[in-house]
């Protein structure tokens, strides 16, 4: 496909999602946020197209001959005993309801990149396909199917009112007994959909939270988290309006160095946490969050990672499952990257039943709709298998 031909595909995809979050955000007048989201597929259409080709996968039209996909000790297999392994990018809400034109397009350019899946991101518990969408979807899912592109269907968006849990589910369960149609098949028999992934939002569903810096006492108790620095690292800590404004003065080689802290927390094996907060930074820079023993030998309970500020505030959510029992647990933000402001709002640490409601979902559609498919609560990569967390 020539260059002019990929344009009016990246323009495509962003003209499409700038209509949905337009109709969504129309009336929240916030054209920033407006603009980021309609630049999402854009994002993930121009990393499909730079690294698509360098990749050692060969696409086996049609996908699914190898038979289901199957979940054996967390890695994924195909029915033929072969690793099933993926790489792909997501298409969201309208860029997921193309013409026929348009689906073939799409369907040709990333199978010629090497893309061997499609992550489809179109369900939303306000909106119901009618007709001429699932016509659409259905077509989608038939044209990238042909060309050796397997399916990770994001069908669950869990609401934030919990009493719409059971109405999303029967239509999450209507969606995969859908007839294809195109594929003669129903979804929940087509093994070209690889994967039924149900991550989006669980985080609603925590329900007792720890004590530890909520929003209000963030500000009224500041002495509930507090700064630690080594070994010549320095910072300082002032609080404005709810806000923690840490001002990281020294660094040295070793980034745990300087932390913003919360200790004495008992934490239970098995159980799911939840950690949530609002950050930004002055200058871009990196920053670790751990969940670890408050004592020697610092063993880490589950929550160990990386993530990028930037000098805009954004939320941020990390679930854990604690993999051992500890009344004296800390869990800390390390911030000796770089030099600079990070500032922090509206922290929590919950206890979430979030594993419960997985369960729950899954007994539901493997009943409802005879899932074949895994059902995968979030994905995650390792040495290019998708794995279940």
């Amino acid at each position: 496909m020539n260059k002019r031909s990929r344009g009016a595909i990246f323009l495509l995809l962003f003209y499409q999602n700038t209509l949905f979050y337009a109709t969504i955000l129309s009336n929240m007048k916030r054209p920033r946020i407006l603009f980021i989201c309609g630049l999402v597929i854009i994002h993930n259409t121009l990393f499909a197209a730079q690294s698509f080709g360098n990749d050692d996968l060969t696409l086996d039209p049609p996908a699914g001959k190898r038979g289901f996909v199957k979940e054996v000790n967390g890695q994924l297999y195909f029915e033929d005993g072969s690793p099933a392994r993926f790489k792909g990018t997501d298409l969201f809400f309208s860029a997921c309801l193309p013409s026929h034109n348009e689906a073939d397009t799409l369907a040709g350019d990333l199978s010629s990149r090497g893309c061997n899946a499609v992550r489809l991101r179109q369900r939303h518990p306000a909106i119901e396909l009618d007709d001429e969408q699932y016509d659409r979807l259905d077509y989608l899912i038939w044209r990238m199917k042909e060309r050796g592109i397997y399916i990770n269907l994001n069908i669950v968006v869990l609401p934030k009112d919990p009493k719409l849990f059971e109405i999303q589910l029967q239509s999450s369960g209507d969606l995969l007994s859908h007839y294809n149609k195109y594929t003669k098949l129903k979804y929940c028999n087509d093994p070209a959909i690889a994967i039924i992934e149900v991550s989006d939002y669980m985080h609603f569903f925590a329900e007792r939270k720890i004590d530890i810096a909520t929003a209000d006492n963030l500000a009224t108790e500041p002495a509930k988290w507090s700064i630690a620095s080594q070994q010549g690292a320095s910072l300082t800590k002032d609080m404005v309006e709810g806000q923690a404004i840490l001002n990281i003065e020294k660094i040295t080689s070793v980034p745990w160095h300087i932390q913003y802290k919360y200790d004495r927390i008992a934490i239970n094996k098995g159980k799911t946490y939840l950690l949530r907060f609002t950050a930004k930074a002055t200058e871009k820079t990196l920053i670790q969050v751990v969940c670890q023993q408050g004592f020697p030998p610092w063993e880490n309970l589950g929550l160990s990672e990386k993530m990028e500020l930037s000098d805009d505030y954004a939320a941020y959510s990390r679930a854990f499952t604690a993999n051992a029992d500890c009344p004296n647990s800390k869990v800390s933000f390390i911030l000796g990257y770089k030099t600079g402001k990070v500032i922090f709002k509206d922290i929590s640490f919950e206890q979430t039943d979030i594993r419960d409601y997985f369960d729950r979902i899954e007994s539901y559609l493997r009943f409802k709709a005879d899932v074949k498919a895994p059902i995968i609560r979030e994905l995650i990569f390792d040495g290019g298998l998708i794995k279940r967390r």
